[in-house]
This record gives structure tokens, C-alpha cells and sequence, in this order.
């Protein structure tokens, strides 16, 4: 298990994510920081109660994934570009960070293989076309920010 500190994310919550899609079991370790974890110069401000509600909000995103994220394979698409798959289940979950200062565009191809599957599924979080052997996906993420992209969960 991981235990994070909210102090040491962004509002945005992309620790929260990126420690999701790379730490099988994870754990909210406190609102407030404490020196020893912060970088050097300290942290910036941030509002305690509002991120705890963002991290509370993408808990229960992540508990309803999470199958995905513990007992699922992880695939490295890109270095930010993270798809995590179940063994006998079509589809899977995507997730995409832009961990740049300023607006990017992703456009990337998932080979239906991965997926599980030989048709299209639903796919939210990003724009889809479905193409003979994979799936090319395309979303705008603002600076410093996750996306999730859910493909073929109910």
C-alpha cells in the first residue's frame, strides 16, 4: 500500500491518479503536509476541505475501477499514457496525463488485442474511431492535469 499526502497535489489531482495507475493499493495519508515530504521552497497554498472533496469525489471513481487498477494487467501505451486491462474482460481503463505547464492534445492508437475485443465499445473520457485492429483515441488535457478514459465499462 501507498499512503499519499493531498499537500503534496495539485487541484487537479494528478499524484492522486498517477499514484492510482501505478500503485496496486493506495491510501489517503492526511489533509495537511509535513516538511519532510514537501520539495524544496515548500508547497503552495492550497485549500485542505476543498482538495479533501476532490480526492473523496475521485475515490469513488477509483473504487468503482478498481479491479482494474489491483488485480488488472498494466499496459505502458506511452510514459503518460497508462491502460490497465482484466484477464476475460473486453475493454479496459486508459488513464492519460499532461504533465506539461500549458494545453496538449492527445492522439494515440490502442490495439483492439488489448482490449479484449474484435468490435467497437462504448468509450468515455475522449473522442473514438474505431478502425480494423485498434481504437485511435483523442482528448485536450489543460496543463498539469489526469484524464480517464473508460472503454467498455458499464
Amino acid at each position: 500500500m501507498h499512503d499519499m499526502t493531498m499537500a503534496a497535489d495539485n487541484d487537479q489531482c494528478v499524484f492522486f491518479w498517477w499514484t492510482a495507475s501505478t500503485v496496486r493499493h493506495l491510501g489517503i495519508g492526511g489533509k495537511t503536509s509535513n516538511k519532510t515530504i514537501e520539495p524544496g521552497g515548500g508547497l503552495p497554498p492550497y485549500d485542505p476541505e476543498q482538495r479533501f472533496a476532490a480526492y473523496q469525489a475521485h475515490m469513488r471513481t477509483y473504487n468503482r475501477l478498481k479491479p482494474f487498477f489491483v488485480r488488472g494487467q498494466f499496459h505502458g501505451i506511452a510514459e503518460h499514457i497508462h491502460l490497465h486491462t482484466l484477464p476475460g474482460v473486453a475493454g479496459g481503463v486508459i488513464n492519460v496525463f499532461n504533465l506539461t505547464s500549458v494545453e496538449q492534445m492527445f492522439e494515440f492508437d490502442v490495439p483492439m488485442r488489448l482490449l479484449g475485443t474484435t468490435q467497437a465499445l462504448p468509450v468515455k473520457g475522449a473522442g473514438a474511431e474505431w478502425r480494423e485492429d485498434a481504437v485511435r483515441l483523442n482528448l485536450s488535457l489543460p496543463g498539469m492535469c489526469p484524464a480517464l478514459i473508460e472503454i467498455g465499462v458499464p
